[in-house]
């Protein structure tokens, strides 16, 4: 079987997802762990994560305006088809924290072609029993290839951002990331780019599910509908009602909401599963 080697243990995986991942910050500990998780605790913390809400809100937006939908002229209410977007948002949104104004609609496209190689890969590196002995990474196979494909186009994605965020000076959070990977010697380019790996894509059909149930189960129900819409066009702010303006994230982080017993419910009745596919 594949080693990897941490600080105090030894870890065995197929080679397929020591490639993927076994170098990134989820599977390391001690000091390794210290360094890579300081390089990127400026992205995701939850303080900064909080400010893109705002992007976030208008993330949301766009979706709705994208949707096909099907309306009655005496209801409020609509019908839409919307199996396959959220993988697309969930994505948008944790690419957004790292890429910033890099991440145009090409880009988002790139990293979805990417997102869905690596889906397939990581699938096989969990679930093939072949590929749990090393000598299979030095064979010819096609999953080796798309492998080796899907390391470098990741990789080439990942620097031609930063040189273009730095070459047009527009804002992208990578940036200082891997300026330290660079000129500290910390961190090596491996296990940066694995842990930008792992929390763009490790998550997205788990997160898209949650999304995806909640929405089908507030679409059941037209009475929890009707009292979610009267509670978010009588929560006010300085431009209105939340729903009509630009900022709702003061309703939406409130816990003691209707919205918020939905989600909860939702979470409670559906526990997300890795089964939302693009």
């Amino acid at each position: 079987m594949a080693e990897v080697r941490g600080d105090t243990r030894v870890r065995r995986f197929t080679h397929g997802l020591v490639d993927l991942l076994g170098h990134c910050v989820a599977l390391q500990n001690g000091q390794k762990w210290r360094d890579i998780r300081s390089l990127f605790e400026p992205i995701i913390s939850h303080a900064a994560t909080t400010k893109l809400m705002p992007a976030f809100h208008d993330d949301i937006h766009d979706l709705l305006r994208s949707l096909q939908c099907s309306t009655s002229p005496e209801s409020q209410s609509f019908g839409a088809e919307v199996s396959g977007y959220f993988p697309k948002l969930q994505l948008r949104f944790v690419a957004r924290a790292f890429y910033g104004e890099i991440l145009t609609e090409e880009a988002l496209g790139q990293l979805i072609k990417l997102f869905q190689v690596r889906s397939m890969l990581g699938s096989k590196a969990f679930l093939s029993a072949h590929l749990v002995y090393r000598i299979y990474a030095y064979l010819p196979t096609a999953t080796n290839k798309q492998l080796n494909e899907y390391i470098r186009e990741f990789e080439e994605f990942n620097l031609r951002a930063v040189e273009l965020a730095k070459a047009k000076n527009l804002h992208c959070p990578l940036v200082p990331v891997f300026d330290a990977v660079k000129n500290d010697n910390k961190v090596t380019l491996q296990e940066c780019l694995q842990t930008i790996d792992e929390i763009l894509f490790e998550n997205i059909d788990v997160g898209a599910s949650g999304l995806s149930f909640l929405l089908l189960n507030m679409a059941s129900s037209r009475e929890a509908q009707h009292d979610l819409r009267s509670e978010a066009m009588a929560t006010s702010n300085a431009n209105g009602p939340v729903v009509l303006g630009t900022d709702a994230s003061a309703y939406v982080a409130k816990g003691n909401t209707f919205l918020d017993l939905c989600c909860r419910e939702s979470r409670r009745l559906c526990p997300a599963l890795r089964k939302c596919l693009f």
